[in-house]
Parts: structure tokens; sequence; C-alpha cells
């Protein structure tokens, strides 16, 4: 067989069949849970004498084979049983809120990078005054951007560290690359908000500042750059107002004039198909749907793929033999210590020239740490995988000072409490300082009848011999826990 199948079976009981849910976990040579090899049956019947509940796919042979879990050709298997038992509900309170997990920062770190300029390996002289920018976001966020760095422009385009521009206002160059690293635009206000040109964005803008004086321009503009959002809104403008013979006298009218003549043409089909329906009622209109609609965000894909493609990146980890490369500047701009380590003083001491030795981080766990620098989220995990992944990366957020992120798992272990996994949860939070992941612990065993039976599992031997203050604050926690009401008839 390539798989070991592992089941429990109920022998006898003195009340008739039992429905429990049976968690079982390969053990290290220590006695340690193998991160991703625990599985749980859900909550099953188990009738006396029967053949049980099992998990037919444990683990693989070969795996476990090659593994260095085995001795003596003998593996340990921990198997934790939760009897649920009925539970007077209306004695309780609702179940506090622990958590408060923050909104996505990466747009203000990268907006901080980008006026720290930490990292930064490009110039921009654009009209006397001088941007700096890093690479690799650029090239992340624009394709042109990538072709001139990375690709078949680079050579003709870039002269070392830096690129003249001649023909953008340097307003305009500091808004897109503000728009670049923030995915936003600055604040402005009227006919400055009206200069912007950014895709969709500015199209939308620039649809909310239409005028006799502005419109055939913007027409033009349209028309050359292929929004066709904002052309439709132009003519729109134009067949509905009543200024269009002023808008005829504008220069911007005689330049769309000269410059478009097939413009002047569609549009001139657009105003008599207009003049056609004037007949019909204003009532019977209906509005119009937006002429220009922006998409969401996609500045975390872009850098998500920025984590894949691996362009620029200027570092490299090793990790428990895997290897993964990455940018110092992002790294730095989502973690203090990384920026420590990476452009500040510790850098000497951690970095040898562009290689890191990780060794007390399993690689699955790095790698996940790395998707959330660049994407600001987690991978999809289900169940006891997201449990385990959530213990052992809040470690990881905590040594490189990500505190949403270390909410973030916070959040997810609290989802996870059980029986067989309250003890341990409480010690991670008491040693790395989880005031909400510690209260949602401590509730748990105040408010659940498996006391009990929490106090029969390895977790709690282990948190009363490494954390006797813990023990003392959790007595002092319980004292005060109400009593279940009996139930009357």
């Amino acid at each position: 067989m390539d798989h070991i199948t592992i089941s429990l079976a109920l022998e006898e009981s003195d009340t008739g069949p039992v429905k429990a849910r049976a968690k079982f976990s390969l053990l290290d040579l220590a006695g340690k849970p193998v991160l991703y090899h625990s599985s749980s049956t859900g909550l099953k019947e188990y009738p006396i004498g029967g053949a049980g509940w099992g998990i037919s796919n444990f683990i693989k042979r070969e795996f476990l084979e090659n593994s260095g879990h085995l001795k003596d050709d003998c593996f340990k298997i921990r198997c934790d049983v939760i009897i649920p038992q009925k539970i007077c509900t209306e004695d309780r309170e609702a179940t506090p809120f622990f958590i408060d997990v923050s909104t996505s920062d990466i747009f203000r770190q990268l907006g901080d990078l980008l006026s720290s300029k930490d990292g930064a390996d490009v110039m921009f002289p654009v009209g006397g005054k001088t941007f700096w920018a890093h690479r690799c976001i650029l090239g992340a966020r624009s394709p042109v951007f990538k072709a001139e760095f990375f690709g078949a422009m680079r050579e003709s385009v870039t002269t070392g560290d830096h690129i003249q521009i001649d023909d953008i206002l340097p307003q305009v160059f500091e808004a897109l690359l503000d728009f670049i690293y923030t995915d936003s635009l600055p604040e402005m206000e009227g006919q400055e908000e009206a200069v912007m040109r950014l895709k969709l964005i500015c199209e939308d803008k620039l649809c909310r500042h239409l005028d006799v004086s502005t419109v055939a321009t913007t027409l033009v503009l349209a028309e050359q750059h292929n929004c066709q959002g904002l052309k439709e809104a132009c003519i729109e403008f134009l067949k509905s107002s009543d200024a269009l013979e002023a808008v005829m006298e504008t220069d911007g009218f005689d330049h769309l004039a000269k410059s478009c003549p097939a413009l002047i043409k569609e549009l001139l089909l657009k105003l008599a198909t207009c003049s056609r329906k004037k007949k019909l009622r204003s009532e019977d209109r209906r509005a119009h749907a937006p002429f220009v609609v922006v998409p969401p965000s996609d500045l975390n894909q872009h850098l998500g793929n920025l984590f894949v493609a691996e362009d620029g990146a200027d570092v490299t980890f090793q990790v428990a033999g895997r290897t993964f490369k990455a940018h110092r500047f992002l790294l730095a701009a989502r973690s203090p210590v990384f920026k420590a380590e990476l452009l500040g003083g510790m850098k000497e001491s951690r970095a040898i020239a562009d290689h890191i030795q990780i060794d007390d981080i399993l690689p699955q766990v790095f790698e996940t740490l790395l998707h959330f620098v660049y994407n600001d989220s987690l991978p999809e995990m289900e169940g006891e995988e997201e449990a385990m992944m959530a213990q052992h990366l809040l470690e990881a957020a905590d040594r490189y000072d990500m505190q949403r992120l270390k909410l973030i798992c916070e959040d997810k272990l609290c989802r996870h409490l059980d029986v067989s996994t309250v003890a341990t949860t409480l010690v991670l939070a008491e040693q790395h300082n989880c005031q909400g992941l510690k209260e949602a612990c401590i509730e748990f065993l105040k408010s659940s009848d498996a006391l009990e039976a929490v106090m029969e599992t390895d977790g709690f031997d282990h948190m009363a011999k490494s954390c006797p203050a813990l023990m003392k604050e959790l007595m002092l926690k319980l004292v005060t826990r109400p009593r279940k009401r009996k139930s009357t008839e």
C-alpha cells in the first residue's frame, strides 16, 4: 500500500454509542506534531464493537520511510478524542471579540518607501526635478517600465542609473510615481486634477471636469490614447449640452477640426442621430451607465507577480535546503527587522554579500511569510493545515515585527481552539505577547465543560512545567468562572 491508514474504534461503553471527533497527529522523535501531518475525522458516531472511523490516506509510506521520524521501524501517532457535551447556551454570554485585525498597510508602507528612497536604484531627471525610485516596483506595475529595465528595450533606453524624461511635466511624473507605489492619486482640486492623464482613474477624473473650455481638447486626448469611455463622455456632453455653439468657438475645437478630421465626421454622425431622437420626452430616457469603470486595485497582484518572476531580486535566503529570492527594499518597507538587517546597522552582521542563511524557520513557513510581504494576504489553507501554519507563522511574524500578520495569525488560531490545542496555544500567546489570543484561550477554558479533558493533554502538562506564572494567572481567572446553571423541568 502507498499510504498508511489509521482508525479509531469503540470497544465498550456503559452508555451505548458515542459521538466524538478524533484528531490524528504524526509525532517527530521529540514528540512534537509534524507540520501538515495532522488529520481529523469530523464528528462521528462510534457504535460499540464497530469498525470505527479513521483516515484512509493518513500518510504516504515513502514519506514516512525517508522522513527521519522512524526509530527502530516504529513511529508515534497522537490521537486526541473530543466528546462534545450538551451545554446550556442560554447561560453563556456572546463570545467576546478578541482580535481586531487592522486594515492593509501595504499602501502606506510603499508610500513611505518612495518618500525615504531606501534602496532606490534608478533616478529620473524630469523638468529640473529629480525623482528616485525602484526598478522592480516600476517594472511590476508597468509593462513599459518592465521592458525598459528587464526586457528588450533595456540597452536602448537606460543609461546607468539615470533616465532623462523631457516630455512629461514634473508634477505629472510625481503623481505617476505616487500612484505606482500607493495605487492612489494625491489630493488635488479643480483644474489641477484635470491635468492628470492616468488611464481609467484619470479618465474618470477628466469626465468630471468636462466643460465648454475643455471638452474639445479632452476629446482629442481620448482619441489619441484610445480612451473609449472618456471619448463617449465628451460626445455625450456635446449631444446633451446647449453649449455646442460656444464649444465651436474655442481654440480647442479648431485644433480638433484640423488634427482629427475623422473624429469630426464621427461627431457629426453622433449629433445627427441625437437630433432624430430629441422628440423623446425626458421622462422616457434612462440614466446613462458610467462611461468609465475603474477596476479595483491591482497593486497586490503586481507585487505577487514580482515575487514569482523574481525580476531584479537582489537578496537570496537559504532556508533548510531551499532557496528564496526577494527584493531588499520591499522587505525593508514591510518589516523594521528586515530593514535593519538589509539596509541598517545589522547589515554587516547578518548578511554575507547577497546571501542570508536562516536555520530556525521551516521553508514552507518562510515562503508563506514572503507571500504575505508581497501580496498582503495568505495563500488558501484549510483546517489543520491552516491552524498549524498559523502557529509557526505567528512566531515568524513576531520575529520580524510584522504586526498585522501577527494579528491575522492570532485571529486564525482563535478560530481553531479545541481541547487538543488550547493549552499549547495559550503558551504560544504568552511567549509572543498575544493578549487577544491569550484572552480567547482563557475564555475557552472558563466557558468550556471540557476543562478536565484539557488537563489530560500533553499540552497542559507542558504548560504546567514551562509557565508556572501562567498557571497561577489561569487559576485566578477560573476562580471567577460562572457556574453552570442547573436546568429545571
